[in-house]
């Protein structure tokens, strides 16, 4: 399969695949004569899983460690995408407890004192409740 098909048939661009294959995610199976990069169903396979490791929010590199791994495990990779989940759960929590007047560098003096408007940064309908 070419690029451009697989470019239609994943919704990834072009660009995104030939950068993929520039920092070592994605290699195509061979390249014809004229230099057109053709990809079998092994390299579909791994874009699939690059794909859904990105939607989980891991970065390239990760991705790639992942994915070079001889024992890579899906499931394992899941599992620590749930831990992180939590992880970021909790802080998000912890954040959502604190006391109103508690934002570390913003406390002290009312936002006017501060220079800032809410009134000015949200409109009528947008603006957070106190």
């Amino acid at each position: 399969m070419k690029v451009g098909t697989l470019a239609k048939k994943t919704g990834l661009t072009i660009r995104t695949l030939h950068y993929y294959e520039e920092v070592g995610l994605l290699a195509p199976a061979q390249r014809t004569d004229a230099g057109h990069r053709l990809y079998g169903a092994d390299e579909v396979v791994r874009l699939q899983k690059v794909v859904l490791l990105r939607q989980f929010g891991f970065s390239l590199e990760e991705i790639r460690a992942c994915l070079d791994q001889p024992d890579y495990s899906l499931y394992r990779v899941i599992q620590l995408h749930r831990v992180r989940l939590k992880q970021q759960i909790d802080l998000q929590q912890q954040i959502y407890r604190r006391p109103g007047d508690d934002y570390g560098p913003f406390t002290g003096g009312g936002e006017e004192e501060r220079g800032v408007s809410l009134s000015s940064a949200y409109p009528s309908s947008d603006q957070p409740s106190r």
